[in-house]
């Protein structure tokens, strides 16, 4: 892959920047819906309890979930200022208006999560060509149905989708250039996005051979 093929143009950061705020302008509205619940309209998504229970524990010794526990860590940043502001412990039950603002919380960050990946999207197909590509892909991707349901939820489907495409941008960046930031970031991305998912395996299995052929072909510059 020629490294020049790989450069993005001026402007792409700008592009990626207008179009994750398009999708919060897509998809902020109905962030409430089914609120207050105490147990969730969505079987997968993680609730204010779960993140509590995790507090209680300090996320060890008898505290496990079905997923792996980083989005449980990021949610549990989240929450703790909330627990703070009513001067509220982690501790269950919660009282509504806390277990209410917490269950928003969580689907905010699955909201501000699919503006990263819709940048990165456009951030990726910019570099890959131009900046017109980029933009359509990231278009196509906020359009996705799916998307729309997910990003309304505090599920686990689109976290791992933005560590995925930070984990793409790292890889792309490093097939241009190898460094080791990128070499590391592509690493890490990939490990943040399994250990929030951890089905996102699969997204690695057959890319992983695949991106270091490529990083040791000699159109890669290696």
């Amino acid at each position: 892959m020629p490294a020049d093929t790989l450069v993005a143009p001026a402007g792409g950061r700008v592009q990626a920047l207008l179009l994750g705020l398009l999708f919060v302008a897509l998809h902020a509205s109905a962030l409430d819906w089914g609120v207050p619940s105490f147990t969730g309209w969505a079987p997968d998504e993680l609730l204010p309890g779960d993140v509590v229970h995790g507090l209680e524990a300090g996320f060890a010794g008898s505290w496990y979930e079905r997923y792996p526990p980083l989005h449980y860590y990021l949610l549990a940043l989240v929450d703790l200022p909330i627990l703070w502001a009513w001067g509220v412990p982690a501790r269950n039950p919660l009282p509504e208006g806390v277990h209410t603002q917490m269950f928003l919380a969580g689907r905010l960050v699955s909201l501000l999560m699919g503006a990263g990946t819709a940048a990165l999207v456009s951030l990726c197909g910019t570099r890959l060509y131009g900046r017109a590509a980029g933009a359509l892909a990231a278009l196509l991707f906020m359009g996705m149905p799916t998307l729309a349901f997910h990003t309304r939820l505090a599920t686990l489907d689109v976290p791992y989708v933005f560590w995925w495409a930070l984990s793409l941008l790292f890889g792309l960046r490093a097939l241009e250039q190898p460094r080791w930031r990128d070499l590391l970031g592509f690493a890490l991305a990939a490990a943040l996005a399994v250990t929030t998912k951890d089905q996102a395996y699969a997204l690695y299995v057959l890319a992983w051979p695949a991106w270091l052929w490529l990083l040791r072909s000699p159109a890669s510059g290696v």
